[in-house]
């Protein structure tokens, strides 16, 4: 029996649903079963993991408490990477204000975002072929081969370029 996320998720998919994830911050290779987590390791094709990359094109990492912290990552699960820190909006109190943090659920709605833009010029675009999109037009990191599958991190610019050109 399927869990209601997983139908969930299997329902978007036969609609052409794209699903964008964060990674989670763990710091953790979520390709290795312990350390997988849901929904990010759905095998759905509609869903697009995302990594934290640091401004200095790394995967985001840090250390607290002696131990090294930061994006999960894994050349199977996890599918592109997005700057994530410096910036963030909340409520505080109430109010709507900006603060400074970091993590993936800052960089799952840059890709969010590109994909949209993809969407916007493309609308004829299945899910598949948004995330094909995204993950070709990506810009390859020397640090991120072997870590996430598109080894690059979102690149609007590109994505629009190949969109506009992709053919079926």
């Amino acid at each position: 029996m399927l869990s209601p996320l997983q139908e969930a998720i299997d329902y978007a998919e036969d609609r052409g649903v794209l699903i964008v994830l964060a990674a989670g911050n763990d710091g953790q290779n979520i390709d290795n079963t312990e350390n997988c987590f849901f929904p990010q390791c759905f095998e759905n094709e509609n869903i697009i993991n995302v990594s934290q990359v640091g401004l200095d094109g790394s995967l985001f990492s840090y250390e607290t408490g002696g131990q090294i912290r930061g994006s999960n990552y894994g050349a199977n699960r996890v599918h592109l990477g997005a700057i994530g820190e410096n910036y963030t909006t909340a409520l505080y109190h109430n109010v709507s204000t900006y603060r400074t943090s970091n993590g993936t659920s800052n960089s799952a709605p840059v890709v969010s975002g590109v994909a949209a833009l993809v969407l916007s010029v493309r609308p004829d675009f299945s899910a598949t072929e948004i995330k094909q999109v995204l993950m070709d037009s990506s810009t390859k990191l020397e640090s991120l081969k072997g870590k996430i599958e598109s080894g690059g991190i979102v690149n609007a610019y590109e994505a629009i370029k190949l969109a506009l050109k992709f053919k079926r």
